[in-house]
């Protein structure tokens, strides 16, 4: 073997022992390569709404069913991608970026507030809810 050689089976031995030793790390303890939980969320306008919703990992979700009949007022009409949700566990452990809207964004923060420590990605509430939204 000429020097050359050597040098690349040895580099070739030290990237697989790092790899077994990232490898086992996550094995013994997942957590180390697991993101933090949020811990905030964020009241955000319409406009700054219309940017979320342009991002590919979002996930809107329409809550107004804490508020009457939510069937009925998603069906009259909803923000674009929009899934109705009435309870907050049903979310836990995404990752996702999640938009959540109420009527009126009062209970989206009171929902937003039960995400935290829960969820991964980044949490959004509609200032505003609905009403902000068709107005």
């Amino acid at each position: 073997m000429n020097h050359k050689e050597i040098f690349a089976v040895i580099l070739l031995l030290i990237v697989a022992g790092i790899l077994f030793i990232v490898g086992l790390m996550a094995v013994v303890n997942p957590e180390i390569f697991r993101p933090a939980l949020t811990t905030s969320y964020e009241n955000i306008s319409v406009i700054q709404a219309h940017k979320i919703l342009d991002m590919n990992d979002t996930k809107v979700i329409d809550i107004r069913g804490l508020e009457g009949c939510g069937t009925c007022q998603f069906n009259k009409g909803h923000l674009p991608g929009a899934l109705r949700y009435t309870d907050p566990t049903e979310l836990y452990n995404l990752s996702n970026t999640l938009l959540i809207y109420s009527v009126n964004g009062i209970k989206g923060e009171w929902f937003c507030e039960q995400l935290m420590g829960h969820v991964y990605g980044k949490v959004y509430n509609l200032a505003g809810g609905w009403n902000a939204w068709t107005n």
